[in-house]
């Protein structure tokens, strides 16, 4: 095999693989092999070099490392290596010298840029040439680098130089002229010669350099951009779809550089016959190209309803990408005339608009009136027809990519015109009904941006509220979105949306219950006139019976309540109407749901002193009375956690049938039972303690271990309780942030408590093991915080290594230590969160099993919602079968940051691998979790789960 082949085979690979370049020879003898398998024409040396991107040659990433080599050594060796007749050893040292770039020493690149020139101007060979010129143009980027003798030597070798030598120059005078001063009316020049040649690879290469280099200030009609752009419009024509594709890219470039451009009719004309090219690629351009026609200076609105409809003609063209971007493009333009908009969702071509010929005045400037005026042919007048429909078709269109993208277009099209507005409704509400759930929502988000411009029919209504049933709960927030900014036209439409919202809440999708309260306290704000007449049907009152109190706990009357209450605050009239009990459950729901429940300021038929009874009752009567109430319970029931610690310290050591011990428990357990149910309710009641105190409910759950084993120890599991205070506090170590590192080099004490339960069970020299490591991992971390631990925790520590040094195997010592441990009470200095999630889908479905059709696999797409969460590294799902559990470990590719420690996650994966399935099995089931993973005091993985678990049953069907 030709050894420069493979070499520069190597060049281009080395950058992707880091092969290491001494091996390089070596790796040559080993392909030789596999010369006779290779194509002729892809072993041909003229093809391998120019394939090599720049990057490959200079590589950005850490330096390949050479043993003892410097950077005078390598230099040298170049030298060396040019007087080689070795071309091989040219390309080595070339590819070693390329892997030291940068340099950092001036004295040195300038010697090399001199060495690399000298070489340059004799070098024979075609492909170490290709890589001295790209080198060169590496290094033309450093700073200090004076790039003008480089680009006059690289621009004195196109005359006389191979093809291939011309466009790897050109390719790189490009690259040099993106952030270093070239002479660009040389390269102009060379590269207007150059189109002479008839070579599609030169040509594009000038195509490149004339809508790069071509200025935009001169008035010298060679070197300006005008005569630059009537060249490569030209272009667009040839027979080669690279050189049209090429054209047509240059032409965006030569727009970027000139936004605010006169318009040329000649362009537009050529762009406007690209529609119809046999290139896909070159179609998708010139739709691009086309669309900033519309921006130009100089259109008027008939350029515009052309443009408009070319670009609609677009959207039904065979490439999906073509398709979508026309779709897209056409809801940015501006200005169309509206008779045109409608025709989109017309099936009737415009009559009078047929024949004859359209002209359009074409202005160069402000001060001058051309006299030429631009005639659009009858072909170009037929192509409107291509507008005819265009968005019935797109909407129907069988992937889901175009449907997005015209739903898009049709949204913002809307906001330009009321009456293609009213014409978009029926079919953005029929989008409710696609089977891709992302079109679903894109058309939802769509209506409710046209809230202000759009009135819902029954039937449309009928098929927005059907859409709450969705499976995905996305597509129900948005509806609920949706709802909350509608204007209904009558109070039955407005009655009829908010039994749906509250009922598919309460008895489908109890998750939704937030999002269902938020919708209806919207309508309420929006409808205050409706609601007046509906106070009767959603209370269900009647004058001929006293009215009955509901229930707190009644979804159904809370969600009317919310109703009434923010549309009374537009219409003073409800408050009247209102039954007296809505006043008498104002206070508690403006604690429960402060954001959704307005101020009220003067309540009817109620005195002074019934207000103020009734915001005794509740306890507060607004939000910072309310706050305070409740921060002041908060505390009361740390301080009985406090009491019932003390109680029970003061407790140990005594005789246990000495009265004081036994009245210290006592009260030790009630202390318990009071401050278990204050901290409930705080937590049931109060977001802002909520993670607080479920930490101490925790906690109390560890004293409660502890007063049994007390009191009660001949009746105790021992294995089980050790067991749960193990759960406890992987749960109090996982699920909580916030939590400072004393405190949780406190909580430690209680994986000390829960190994010598375990050592009680069995005492065992694996078990004393492992009680040694918890106890040194516990030494070495308060070395390393330099922290203190209470008193309790030092008299545990010293009687566990009491207990590690004895040669006794009683199990009676572990019992003693815990009964002797006198525990410190956490300190929490600040508020803490508590992680947690939802698996939003899938859900148990005992009783619809999905059917595999074995061999094929099942894909399922979990979605959940997590919140408090630090690290997506540390989240796993886990799926049990069979006692047998499966982790699949998280990476932020799986989850969608919401706001500040909150995801939204999607993870699909197959269940037939996880479940091990086989032909006759029956009914599979299997357990999905969310875990939080974290290391141990022991250094082993735990994990905690974030949310209650759904079990998924299938059924193996033999097809």
């Amino acid at each position: 095999m030709n050894d420069s082949w493979a070499l520069a085979q190597l060049v281009y690979f080395k950058g992707i693989f880091e092969i290491d370049i001494t091996r390089i020879p070596h790796l040559i003898m080993q392909s030789r092999g596999i010369e006779d398998n290779l194509p002729r024409k892809r072993r041909r040396d003229d093809q391998v070099v120019q394939s090599l991107p720049a990057q490959h040659i200079h590589t950005e990433g850490a330096p390949l490392t050479f043993s003892s080599q410097t950077q005078d050594h390598v230099i040298i060796k170049l030298t060396d290596a040019f007087q080689s007749q070795d071309k091989k050893a040219r390309l080595q040292a070339l590819l070693e010298i390329s892997s030291l770039l940068p340099l950092n020493d001036s004295n040195k690149l300038s010697l090399l840029i001199q060495s690399l020139r000298s070489q340059l101007r004799v070098e024979k060979d075609k492909e170490v040439k290709k890589l001295l010129i790209r080198i060169l143009g590496s290094v033309s980027l450093e700073p200090d680098v004076d790039v003008y003798i480089i680009t006059l030597d690289l621009s004195s070798m196109i005359t006389g130089s191979s093809k291939d030598i011309i466009v790897c120059i050109l390719r790189t005078l490009y690259t040099i002229g993106h952030s270093k001063d070239v002479p660009q009316h040389q390269l102009i020049d060379a590269s207007l010669e150059l189109l002479r040649k008839n070579n599609t690879a030169i040509t594009c290469e000038c195509l490149r350099i004339l809508s790069r280099f071509s200025s935009t200030t001169s008035q010298d009609d060679i070197y300006n951009a005008d005569h630059a752009e009537e060249i490569i419009t030209a272009y667009t024509e040839d027979n080669d779809e690279r050189v049209r594709r090429t054209a047509v890219e240059c032409l965006l470039q030569l727009w970027d550089r000139r936004p605010l451009r006169d318009y040329n009719p000649d362009t537009y004309d050529r762009v406007s016959k690209l529609l119809r090219d046999d290139s896909s690629e070159v179609r998708l351009e010139a739709v691009k190209l086309l669309w900033l026609f519309t921006f130009s200076r100089g259109r008027e609105s008939k350029l515009l309803d052309n443009a408009f409809t070319k670009l609609a003609n677009a959207a039904s063209d065979p490439s999906i990408l073509v398709r979508t971007k026309a779709c897209s493009l056409l809801g940015s333009i501006r200005g169309v005339t509206e008779k045109y908009l409608l025709q989109t969702f017309s099936k009737e071509v415009l009559v009078g608009e047929q024949s004859g010929k359209l002209t359009l005045s074409r202005g160069k400037g402000r001060e001058q009136q051309a006299e030429d005026e631009i005639i659009f042919s009858e072909e170009d007048v037929n192509l409107d027809n291509g507008a005819i429909g265009v968005f019935i078709q797109c909407l129907e269109d069988e992937f889901w990519e175009v449907r997005n993208a015209a739903l898009d277009a049709i949204c913002e099209l809307s906001l330009q015109s009321q009456s293609f507005a009213h014409r978009s409704v029926d079919f953005l509400v029929d989008m409710f009904n696609d089977e891709i759930d992302r079109v679903r929502i894109n058309a939802i988000n769509s209506l409710r941006k046209m809230e202000h411009r759009v009135r819902l029919r029954e039937n449309q209504l009928h098929i927005v509220l059907s859409a709450l049933e969705d499976a995905n709960a996305e597509v129900r927030a948005a509806v609920h979105r949706f709802l909350s900014v509608l204007q209904f036209s009558n109070a039955q439409s407005l009655h009829a949306s908010i039994q749906a919202v509250l009922q598919n809440a309460i008895h489908r999708y109890p998750r939704d219950i937030t999002g269902a309260y938020s919708a209806v306290k919207c309508m309420g704000a929006n409808h205050p006139s409706f609601s007046e007449s509906l106070i009767v049907p959603l209370l269900q009152l009647d004058e001929r019976f006293i009215p009955i109190e509901p229930h707190l706990e009644d979804k159904h009357y809370v969600g009317c309540a919310l109703f009434l209450l923010n549309a009374s605050q537009k219409n003073i009239n409800i408050v009247s109407k209102l039954p007296g009990y809505i006043f008498k459950h104002y206070f508690y729901l403006r604690e429960k749901y402060s954001t959704l429940v307005p101020q009220i300021q003067h309540m009817p038929n109620m005195s002074k002193d019934d207000v103020e009874n009734l915001k005794e009752e509740n306890r507060e009567n607004d939000v910072s009375v309310a706050s305070h109430k409740m921060n002041e319970f908060f505390l009361n029931g740390v301080q009985l956690v406090s009491q019932m610690v003390e109680y029970y310290n003061e407790s140990i050591g005594m005789d246990r049938t000495d009265r004081k011990y036994e009245r210290g428990m006592a009260q030790a357990k009630i202390s318990h039972q009071i401050c278990s149910r204050d901290l409930s309710y705080v937590m049931r009641m109060s977001t802002k303690f909520h993670g607080n105190s479920r930490f101490y409910l925790s906690f109390c759950r560890l004293m409660e271990i502890l007063l049994q084993l007390q009191t009660d120890l001949d009746n105790c599991d021992v294995f089980i309780l050790a067991g749960e205070i193990s759960e406890k506090i992987r749960d109090m170590n996982n699920l909580f942030l916030g939590i400072s590192q004393d405190t949780q080099l406190e909580m430690m004490s209680w994986s000390v408590i829960h190994q010598l339960l375990i050592c009680s069970h069995h005492d065992t020299m694996e078990n004393k093991n492992i009680l040694r490591k918890i106890s040194e991992k516990i030494k070495e971390s308060i070395d390393a915080l330099e922290a203190e631990i209470s008193t309790g925790f030092q008299v545990l520590l010293r009687g566990v290594e009491t207990y590690l040094n004895s040669s006794s195997h009683s199990q009676d010592i572990p019992i003693q230590l815990v009964n002797n441990f006198k525990p410190c009470l956490p300190s929490l200095n600040n508020l803490i969160k508590e992680c947690g999630g939802e698996i939003l889908s899938p859900s148990t479905n005992q009783e619809k099993p999905i059917h595999v059709h074995f061999p094929f696999l099942l894909q399922l797409d979990l979605e959940a919602t997590l919140h408090n969460v630090d690290q997506a590294s540390e989240l796993s799902v886990e799926i049990e079968h069979k006692g047998k559990k499966r982790r699949i470990l998280l990476s932020q590719n799986h989850l969608q940051p919401v706001s500040s420690h909150q995801y939204q996650l999607r993870l699909n994966f197959s269940l037939s691998e996880c479940l091990d399935m086989e032909i006759g099995e029956g009914i599979n089931s299997c357990k999905l979790s969310l875990m939080r993973r974290v290391m141990s005091p022991i250094e082993e993985e735990e994990a905690s789960a974030l949310c209650p678990s759904v079990t998924v049953y299938c059924q193996v069907v033999n097809k």
